[in-house]
This record gives C-alpha cells, sequence and structure tokens, in this order.
C-alpha cells in the first residue's frame, strides 16, 4: 500500500508531522492513554488518537526501533521524546530498552543497568528516595545498583524489571500489595521470590522470564512456561498459578 503524504503541519502540538492516509510494513505497535503508535521497517513513527485527525508520520533524526507512550528509542542508542523528536534526552546512551509509566520512565542500558526519571513520590524511581527527578538516575537495590537487567515493566507509580539470570525486581506503590511482596512501599528494587497476597497466601516463584505491571495488579511467568498474578480485584487480592494445583489454573 502507498502512502500519499500532506503538507507538514504547523501548529505547536504537532510541528514535525506529516498525515499519513495508510500504514504499511508495521513491526512495532504501542498505545498510551488516548493515543497509538506504530514503526515500520524503514523506522518511521506514525502516532494517531487524541490531537490526531488521521495516522501522522513523526519527523525524527534518526531512525527508531522502539517506542512506550511518548518514548522514541533510536537505533543510535539515544532516547527522543514524540513531541521534541529532534533532541535526545540528556545523560542517556546505549539504551536498549524504554517503558513509559503513568508518570515515570524507566530505561535498560546494553550494560544492564536501569535509569529511571519522573515522579517518584511513592518510589517507583527506585533511586533509594521518595522524590521526583527530572534526570535520569541510576536503579538501586539495598546494597547497591540494580544489574544484568534484561527487561522492565512501568506501570502507575510502580515498577518490575527481570534480570538475565531469572531473578525479578519490584519497587514502588504496593497498595493492597499489588506487586506481591508484603512491604507498602519500596524507594529501592527488591528481589522477589514469591507471591503474596494481603491475606498471606505465599507461592514460591523462581526463574523468571517475563514481567508486567499495571494499575492494581502485577504479572510474571516463568521459564517453565507458568503464569503467576496478582491484581487488586473486587473485594481481595488473589494469586493465581498455572499448575491448576494452587487457586487457579492460567498457562
Amino acid at each position: 500500500v502507498v502512502s500519499q503524504k500532506f503538507n507538514v503541519l504547523k501548529t505547536e502540538e504537532q510541528l514535525y508531522a506529516k498525515k499519513e492516509e495508510s500504514l504499511s510494513n508495521i513491526i512495532k505497535v504501542d498505545s498510551y492513554k488516548n493515543n497509538f503508535y506504530a514503526i515500520n521497517k524503514a523506522g518511521q513513527v506514525y502516532v494517531w488518537g487524541e490531537g490526531y485527525e488521521a495516522p501522522t508520520l513523526i519527523e525524527t533524526v534518526v531512525e527508531i526501533e522502539n517506542i512506550s507512550g511518548n518514548l522514541l528509542l533510536g537505533k543510535d542508542g539515544l532516547v527522543y521524546l514524540l513531541e521534541s523528536p529532534d533532541q535526545a534526552i540528556e545523560y542517556l546512551s546505549n539504551v536498549c530498552s524504554v517503558e513509559q509509566g503513568e508518570n515515570h520512565n524507566l530505561f535498560v542500558t546494553l550494560e544492564g543497568y536501569v535509569y529511571s526519571l519522573g515522579t517518584g513520590t511513592v518510589g517507583q524511581l527506585g533511586i533509594g528516595i521518595y522524590k521526583d527527578v527530572e534526570a535520569p538516575t541510576l536503579v538501586r537495590t539495598e546494597n547497591g545498583y540494580l544489574t544484568n537487567v534484561l527487561e522492565i515493566s512501568a506501570g502507575n507509580k510502580s515498577s518490575m524489571a527481570v534480570t538475565f539470570d531469572g531473578k525479578g525486581y519490584v519497587w514502588g506503590d504496593n497498595t493492597n500489595i499489588k506487586l506481591g511482596i508484603e512491604d507498602q512501599n519500596k524507594e529501592f528494587a527488591v528481589e522477589i521470590n514469591e507471591f503474596q497476597d494481603k491475606l498471606g497466601n505465599i507461592i514460591d516463584v523462581k526463574s523468571i522470564d517475563i514481567i508486567e505491571t499495571g494499575k492494581n495488579h502485577s504479572l510474571l511467568s516463568d521459564k517453565n512456561g507458568f503464569v503467576y498474578f496478582v491484581w487488586d480485584g473486587m473485594s481481595e487480592l488473589e494469586i493465581y498459578q498455572s499448575n491448576g494445583i494452587t487457586y487457579g489454573i492460567m498457562n
């Protein structure tokens, strides 16, 4: 399908955008709040939804390989913002993964470190203090920096990470035990070896492969293909394990 291009939009919000009638060769998609995003094989980014009449091409200075909300990860290892795609975020380089949460952002580097910035009032930045920061800051554990990280997830006031050797970490808001740990809120990354609900039920988790945290829930899967998740439901938080033995089946 051939896309027809129009003139560059000159509104303040869409200075770098061109309208597109159609999309093709899309390799990645994402959504955030009231907008949708897509990247094609050429590393071009499209956005549509609130504020856009049609799928719209964002003019960038480099090819983009990944997107999360308004965070654009360039093939040069730098991170750009959708509203200013010609200027990289300072103090970040060799980035291989980005995650936009409700009010905070996470970045993983090729060296396996995690940086965060944004709102940190409940510890979601994982920097050891409850504080907002405007510059990328290294995520910490109780004994040093979080390292060897493979994957990250930024939710609503909470964060998760998994390392190359299958260890899971959580930090931030733990209201109603939505992170599956006993502590209320954590201002630094805490390793998780088990999931727990607010009734005290516990399930051991090992060799973690995939993690995800949202507004009121967290989910992970292990390298055996089992899925574990906790959420703040209508009445009480529950735990499910996919082996059919504990509280439910999810495989």
